[in-house]
């Protein structure tokens, strides 16, 4: 059986997180940001949901790891129009909120009881870790 080499060959796209970014910075800006060490696929900034205005983060893809590594190295701390760059290689979703799911002083006990509590009084408010922060005058 012949196997087309293209086919066959696995693709990894490396994305990378670019934070502290001026608020005017253009998609295209942040490409050419990362060129000078390799190849980038894509770069999207992130957008305020209801506002439309730019956060002052976004996502860069680099489909060589050894060269977004480079970028990383070289980008992060770096001036970038008077503010020093965040980069580093974007987590997924799932692991960015088991991670401050974990950091949360929260037992899974507290969670359950906040959950029922939030069902209780018709609450849609997600329920769960998010729910369970209080704010100390409250208490």
């Amino acid at each position: 059986m012949h196997v087309n080499s293209l086919e066959a060959r696995e693709v990894t796209v490396i994305s990378i997180y670019i934070g502290n970014l001026p608020y005017d910075a253009t998609e295209e800006q942040v490409v050419e940001l990362f060129k000078p060490y390799g190849e980038v696929n894509r770069a999207t900034l992130v957008k305020d949901r209801e506002t439309g205005r730019p956060r002052g983060f976004g996502f860069v893809e680099m489909p060589n790891d050894d060269e977004a590594r480079k970028a990383i190295e070289a980008l992060s701390g770096k001036d970038y129009e008077g503010r020093p760059l965040t980069v580093n290689e974007a987590r997924n979703r799932s692991a960015q909120r088991n991670s401050a799911n974990l950091s949360r002083s929260v037992t899974k006990d507290d969670a359950t009881e906040n959950d029922a509590t939030d069902d209780d009084n018709g609450s849609d408010s997600g329920g769960g870790y998010r729910n369970n922060m209080t704010n100390k005058d409250d208490e």
